[in-house]
């Protein structure tokens, strides 16, 4: 790698990176972990900080100047891999002579994470893979007890906190603590504060961003329910809300707040034995079901204005199952949660019905015409599995959870990274309607609950 390329820009946790400049090739001599050249590989990059732009990046051979192809990304966030695929003599080629990077479409530069980074995130750093010849599951948990799948903090990361925790509980084995250590580690520092950037790359120090931002305290006020940092999440939630769920300043309401508000306050509730918190808890999971539940589907948002956009789009269908699952086994015996079951019976047995043959989703799983979200259908099936275990939802759940997992071992690569997942939703509905697709940490995270659930922790 060209050293002078290298710059001290920073990236998440201080990590070094590349920057990527329209009009400047980059020269990149590569670690290959290749196993079996004839079988092809692919080239893996890892975007450092976010980006809002649809960008092409043409990969060139070294070895006689030809362009091999293009690495679309479009509205790539922070912490995101990036594969290119070379059939058998252009991966040879490009293990003994290098690679070549170019922007052939971009209005400013990409920058990617770069060699040197700590033990565990190798997998972030560019370099060429191969059929590794391994257990593709094996490979998949390995990867999500590692910092390699450390995600923007807020829901990204929160969804990656809960299958950690979710495969700790399931397995009892030590290393999902140390993961979790691990992890949490990347994000408040020695002090105990929080020290992070936001989802557009700046600096959110020793605040919460966001209603999205404030997932992962719930896996915190598990491990540590006396820090701080929880007591400033409460805090930050009081703050927003009303007694009866509602926002104090008018905003749109989304399913995501099931999951990023209702879960964490649901589990302090549970830890201090306050009815009060359950019932707020409770509360902001009803007002999202009389705001996003239709005859005609689930909406992902409403607006103040009284739109609802986004029918049916998997991963909103698995932030509303994951607020419901979770709050509810957090609550439950401290108010009645009746309705709320039944609210669960009926999202879950319409998001069934509406399953594919291969065991997933589409991306909005009520048009045939859109392709399988793989992150979505990870967190549909993660809380049909977890529900069937807690009673919540019957034996046919879970075996369409399982159904589910089958058809996602399908998505994994070689070293454990789950492709297929819609990107991150900057596009609006053009993107998400599209075949275009992405590997994703967060999906991982989502596929982790879902393996956890259904016992299959390695």
């Amino acid at each position: 790698m060209d050293s002078q390329m290298i710059d001290s820009r920073r990236a998440p946790f201080g990590w070094p990176t590349l920057k990527l400049i329209p009009g400047e090739d980059c020269d990149l001599q590569l670690d290959s972990r290749a196993a079996d050249f004839s079988r092809g590989g692919w080239l893996r990059i890892t975007t450092s900080i976010d980006d809002r732009e649809e960008k092409i990046l043409q990969v060139i051979s070294m070895k006689d100047g030809s362009v091999l192809g293009e690495i679309d990304l479009k509205f790539a966030h922070s912490l995101e891999p990036y594969q290119f695929r070379m059939e058998a003599e252009a991966f040879e080629a490009a293990s003994r002579h290098g690679l070549r990077l170019r922007l052939s479409q971009a209005s400013g530069p990409l920058w990617i994470l770069a060699e040197g980074l700590p033990e565990g995130a190798a997998s972030l750093e560019p370099h060429l893979l191969g059929d590794l010849g391994r257990d593709k599951i094996s490979a998949f948990y390995q990867q999500l007890s590692s910092i390699a799948t450390a995600q923007p903090f807020g829901w990204m990361e929160g969804c990656v906190l809960d299958a950690q925790h979710d495969c700790l509980e399931s397995s009892g084995y030590p290393s999902w603590r140390d993961a979790l250590s691990n992890h949490f580690a990347l994000y408040i520092n020695s002090t105990g504060e929080l020290s992070y950037e936001g989802p557009r790359g700046t600096s959110e120090d020793g605040r919460i961003y966001g209603i999205e931002g404030a997932l992962p305290f719930a896996i915190l006020a598990k491990l540590h329910p006396d820090h701080q940092l929880v007591e400033d999440a409460l805090q930050f939630y009081l703050d927003l809300l009303y007694t009866d769920g509602r926002f104090r300043n008018p905003e749109l309401i989304s399913a995501e707040g099931s999951y990023t508000i209702a879960y964490p306050l649901a589990v302090i509730a549970q830890q201090r034995g306050s009815e009060d918190l359950a019932h707020l808890a409770a509360n902001v999971l009803r007002v999202r079901r009389h705001s996003l539940w239709r005859p005609e589907g689930l909406w992902l948002r409403h607006h103040p204005d009284n739109r609802r956009t986004f029918r049916s789009w998997a991963r909103g269908v698995a932030w509303y199952l994951e607020g419901l699952v979770r709050t509810i086994e957090h609550v439950d015996n401290l108010i009645d949660t009746a309705d709320l079951k039944a609210d669960l019976i009926e999202v879950a047995t319409w998001a069934m019905s509406q399953q594919r043959a291969s065991g997933l989703w589409g991306c909005f799983i009520d048009l045939e015409r859109t392709d399988i979200d793989t992150s979505g259908s990870a967190g549909i099936a993660a809380m049909f599995a977890r529900g069937a275990n807690l009673g919540m939802l019957g034996g046919s759940f879970d075996r369409s959870a399982r159904s589910c997992w089958h058809g996602l071992t399908q998505f994994l690569t070689p070293d454990g990274f789950l492709d297929g997942a819609a990107q991150s939703n900057r596009g609006g509905l053009p993107l998400q309607e599209g075949t275009y697709r992405v590997l994703s940490s967060m999906g991982m995270g989502l596929m982790g609950q879902l393996g956890a659930a259904i016992g299959c922790v390695r």
